[in-house]
């Protein structure tokens, strides 16, 4: 039987709290009547049950494109390391080969370097090494 606006009246069982709550919060809500803050609390409430479920439908797809996108940037990153690997390598053959660098002051170098770049988490630059270099 439809009474108001196409709302139906029909008997509620609530415990004792509950309705506690809804008559001392309705009006705080902006409500006009205890039926109405029952009311947005079920649409409330329904609503989340609905994102919840689609949530389990939405979730496959994020997964899939995240998933896509961390491997396209693993792929990128992946050969800009390569590129710049063979740049280094084509650099130290040069210097190495033009320089004749002693083995021992590489090795001493190098543990250097690693100290320093631990140390700055990779921040180093070309005018660290030369005042580096220059004492």
């Amino acid at each position: 039987m439809s009474d108001f606006n196409g709302k139906h009246r029909f008997p509620l069982y609530i415990k004792e709290d509950d309705l506690a709550a809804v008559k001392s919060m309705y009006r705080e809500y902006g409500c006009t009547s205890q039926s109405e803050f029952i009311e947005k609390a079920v649409e409330f409430y329904l609503g989340y049950l609905k994102m919840d479920m689609d949530m389990d439908l939405i979730a496959p797809v994020v997964m899939s494109t995240i998933r896509s996108v961390v491997t396209e940037n693993t792929t990128r990153i992946t050969r800009l390391l390569f590129k710049n690997s063979v740049e280094m390598a084509l650099m130290n053959n040069i210097l190495a080969y033009e320089y004749q660098i002693d083995p021992e002051n590489v090795k001493k170098v190098r543990e250097e370097c690693e100290k320093t770049v631990r140390k700055t988490n990779g921040n180093f630059m070309l005018e660290d090494a030369i005042k580096w270099q220059k004492g």
